[in-house]
Order: structure tokens, then sequence, then C-alpha cells
């Protein structure tokens, strides 16, 4: 699936689940679960495509793609955060604890 809807599920479970050991638990469960569902996915056969035509620029139009995606998850949650007002110290740990745990299988997954 594509970051940014985990980076919001991510977020959504930190800000309210106060508790670290359960948001990396549910940041990756829920990473699992919306991974179930039918979806599009800009990461699909690019190996192929790089081992059949060796052009490096598959691999970077892939890279800039799963960039972007990531920066504009992360904006969005940013807005929500500032118009929710919800910018201290604790509460933006949690929800970056679960952004992480919610991302972690596609950054160490590489797709």
């Amino acid at each position: 699936m594509i970051i940014t809807p985990h980076l919001l599920l991510g977020a959504a479970i930190g800000a309210k689940i106060k508790n670290f050991g359960w948001i990396i638990v549910l940041g990756l469960l829920s990473h699992v679960i919306s991974d179930l569902i039918p979806h599009w996915d800009y990461g699909s056969g690019i190996l192929k495509k790089f081992t059949k035509n060796k052009s490096y620029k598959i691999l970077v139009i892939f890279f800039l793609q799963m960039l972007i995606d990531g920066l504009v998850g992360l904006i969005i949650v940013f807005v929500i955060v500032w118009q929710k007002n919800m910018l201290d110290l604790n509460n933006l740990s949690f929800m970056a604890a679960g952004v992480l745990a919610s991302a972690l299988p596609d950054v160490v997954l590489g797709a």
C-alpha cells in the first residue's frame, strides 16, 4: 500500500493509545491489515523491471515516488496535529511512535 495511509493510521493510533508497547503492536498490526485491502501499489514489479532492463532510472523513479508519498503523509499528519493543537511533547512522541511502527514494514522491505 502507499505510505500515506499507513502514516495516518499510525498517527491516529499514537494519538489515542498512550502506551509505547501497544502503539508499536497496533501500528504493525494496522499495517498488515491495511495491506490486505486490495489497492494500487507503485512498487509492484519494480525489481523485475530493473533486473530485466538494468535501468537505474526505474529505481530512481520508484524512490522518488516513495519519498514524495512519505512527505505528503507527514505533511498531512503535521497539519492535523497543528490544527488540533496537539503539539505537546508527550502527544507528539506517541504519534511519532505510531507513525514509525506503521511504516516500518515498508521501510524494512523497501516497498
